[in-house]
């Protein structure tokens, strides 16, 4: 097998954070989007055929735009 011809699809989510006063960014990729989602980027891609990267997978938007309590 040739090394070169693996694809590794990974999570990659860029988050605009707000709590109505600030605003804040920050990035989330591999197993904590995966964990968040409850699925690998790998099912979306292989199994759901999501191949392109514009189109959001359904069962992602349910998780967005909602209101959330994030801790340390």
């Amino acid at each position: 097998m040739n090394m070169s011809s693996i694809l590794y699809h990974r999570f990659r989510l860029e988050c605009i954070v707000t709590d109505g006063e600030d605003v804040t960014n920050f990035l989330l990729f591999g197993k904590t989007v995966e964990n968040f989602f409850g699925s690998s980027a790998h099912h979306y891609v292989y199994d759901k055929k999501f191949m392109d990267p514009s189109v959001i997978p359904p069962a992602m938007p349910t998780k967005l735009n909602k209101s959330m309590i994030f801790q340390l």
